[in-house]
């Protein structure tokens, strides 16, 4: 017989070990749990990792996904409860056991543990607190207690009674109910979220079996039966959803060619790759075409070994992708109809079907103020300026942003400083392999409390018509915008814009976004005059390290130094007039509150940890500054 008993309130700060000195294994509520109408804070005090989760009104829940390879004997949740009592219901593989009351811990940067003593079998288990009578509290962790208990065996209260239980907040006396013999391990499915070490990982995408030797692809013969009608990729409405595992075919494997009529079909036979008879790399489903790339007559597509994805005709090069120096890399398509070219398990290049589309909003609005960060996702392409090399030393070197480990380090960093939303530095459909790099760093955000959106840049030097901008903000909206980390304020997808002065520019884009965006655009002189208005404003300038623009942005920079100029515009900034001007910014309550930049080497204004100023964090005195001043 199996107890599920003596559930206690502890009244008690963050502790390492139970009384007993079990082990346990610790599931942080910001990184290790999925959620639904709550949001990841970190503005109060005292709780541990990167954050905590705020349940911001009736319904909310939280769940973690488990896999313990030993029984499980007690769950231990951190939490705060600001002014009342905040009970929750314990759910444990869609059963209802418990309703936890969750006594007041008097303000919200105080923390108590609540610790159930109760029998799971080991393997797979969910676990989801569920605030159906309350507006819920804030989590810290849960704990999941691994080793044997105390042996003194509680007493079954009653051994029939099969009713979750329900506490007297009250009191603080054990009660003990018997439940049925131990909680089996959940059927096997796809967790809402894949249960990784604390402090913080990033989901990447489910291995790709290695490149297989390149074999003969056989030209599709004109009898083969008719290909299923295609199945389109799921709604990013999820994590699970999104991180759900597409099997792949190799299309052209490393090194190896593909000629006109040769098509190879994904694992489930919905989607085909190939060159047709006209020199054009296809897409298809049946006889639709989803994809094309003008191959101007190619007679075939090679994989280079270099990682160049490229097409020919004789000896003249008429497509290519630009994911040279990538030894190894393949061509694939998968069963979601995303083509992609692909070194180990990360994406370079990506075309095809995207993995969601856009119905509304996928995550809370921001609150301001908002602290955001300028990211520039182009190199290795850009480590020099004028054939100039950068004039400082980035810790980890002169990386690719295409880099698995350099994505997991930058966001990492980014929530050290305490960054809310990322902008990216964009330039359009294509450029700089935006649909790789950007989503890579999107997949890896999954979990955590940061946002992205594009700094568009194109705006600047094109002066692009409506429709062209129309097009811009629909290409977006196809990649970008349904997944889950990408920034939302009153409800609709946030974008930058690096744009020249006067009001032509504001009708420009107000017209192109419809209403159905939240456009942020640069200021300029007199812009108050113009008859439109965006929905919000900030500046982008270095000026002496601290701009302050009352009621719309305010911004810091550590330096300015083009790596083409001999001497800095801004020199950089010491700690101590660094860390006045993040108390500036963060005590003049501006809406936006802005890093220039994150990582823009080549104007010398980057904040991520170089040579030149690291520091025993591991960070940089910039980002430390950041990550103290909130």
């Amino acid at each position: 017989m199996v107890f599920f008993s003596c559930l206690i309130l502890t009244l008690a700060f963050l502790f390492t070990r139970s009384a007993s000195g079990q082990a346990f294994d610790l599931y942080e509520a910001e990184a290790d749990a999925a959620f639904s109408n709550c949001r990841i804070e970190h503005k109060n005090k005292n709780f541990s990792g990167l954050g905590y989760i705020d349940f911001i009104g009736y319904g909310a829940w939280l769940e973690w996904y488990i896999d313990e390879d030993r029984e499980v004997h007690g769950l231990e949740f951190r939490y705060a409860a600001g002014g009342s009592e905040r009970p929750v219901d314990l759910i444990i593989d869609g059963r209802n056991l418990a309703s936890l009351p969750l006594v007041s811990t008097g303000n919200w940067d105080t923390w108590y543990s609540v610790h159930i003593t109760i029998r799971l079998s080991k393997g797979a288990h969910t676990i989801r607190l569920h605030a159906s009578e309350s507006t819920g509290p804030n989590l810290d962790w849960m704990k999941v207690f691994v080793e044997t208990p105390p042996t003194s065996a509680p007493q079954p209260m009653n051994p029939q009674t099969l009713q979750p239980i329900y506490i007297n907040p009250t009191s603080l006396a054990p009660q003990m109910v018997t439940t049925q013999a131990p909680i089996p391990p959940a059927p096997i499915q796809p967790p809402t979220k894949f249960p990784t070490p604390a402090p913080i990982t990033y989901p990447t995408r489910p291995p790709t079996p290695a490149p297989i030797p390149p074999t003969p692809v056989p030209i599709l013969p004109p009898t083969r039966p008719p290909t299923p009608s295609p199945t389109p990729a799921p709604l990013a409405t999820n994590y699970a959803l999104l991180e759900a595992n597409y099997p792949a075919s190799i299309v052209i494997p490393s090194g190896g060619k593909l000629s006109r009529g040769e098509f190879v079909y994904s694992p489930n036979g919905v989607y085909s790759l190939g060159l047709n008879g006209s020199g054009d790399l296809l897409l298809r489903s049946g006889n639709t075409v989803l994809w094309r790339a003008d191959g101007d007559g190619a007679d075939r597509c090679y994989m280079q070994s270099d990682g160049n994805l490229l097409m020919r005709k004789d000896r003249r090069l008429t497509w290519q992708a630009h994911t040279g120096n990538n030894k190894g890399s393949y061509l694939e398509v998968d069963d979601g109809g995303r083509i992609a070219v692909m070194l180990n398990d990360t994406p370079l290049w990506l075309d095809g079907v995207p993995r969601g589309r856009y119905t509304g909003p996928s995550n809370p609005s921001l609150q301001f103020p908002v602290r955001g960060a300028f990211y520039y996702p182009w190199y290795p392409e850009t480590w020099s300026v004028n054939g100039v090399d950068v004039k400082y030393n980035p810790v980890l070197g002169k990386y690719s942003n295409g880099n698995p480990d350099v994505q997991r380090a930058h966001i990492d960093a980014l929530l050290y400083a305490r960054v809310d939303v990322a902008i990216a530095s964009w330039w359009g459909p294509g450029e700089q392999l935006d649909r790789a790099r950007i989503i890579n760093l999107m997949d890896k955000s999954l979990g955590t409390s940061l946002k992205w959106t594009v700094y568009h840049e194109d705006e600047k030097q094109l002066d692009q018509s409506v429709s062209e901008l129309r097009k811009d903000l629909d290409y977006l909206k196809k990649w970008f915008t349904w997944h889950p980390t990408w920034a939302h304020v009153d409800g609709r997808p946030v974008i930058f814009v690096y744009n020249e002065n006067g009001c032509e520019v504001v009708d420009r884009w107000m017209s192109a976004s419809r209403g159905e965006w939240y456009v942020v655009l640069k200021l300029f002189p007199r812009h108050k005059d113009c008859g439109m208005q965006p929905d919000h404003w900030h500046q982008y300038g270095v000026g002496t390290g601290y701009l302050e623009y009352e009621g719309f942005s305010s911004s810091v920079s550590p330096g300015f130094w083009r790596a083409d100029i001999g001497s800095p515009r801004l020199p950089r900034l010491p700690p101590d007039e660094w860390r006045q001007n993040v108390e500036s910014m963060v005590q003049s309550r501006t809406p936006w509150q802005l890093l220039i930049t994150f990582n823009e080497w080549g104007e010398g204004t980057a904040v991520e940890s170089a040579e030149e100023w690291k520091s025993w964090t591991g960070y940089g005195f910039y980002l430390d500054a950041l990550h103290d001043i909130y």
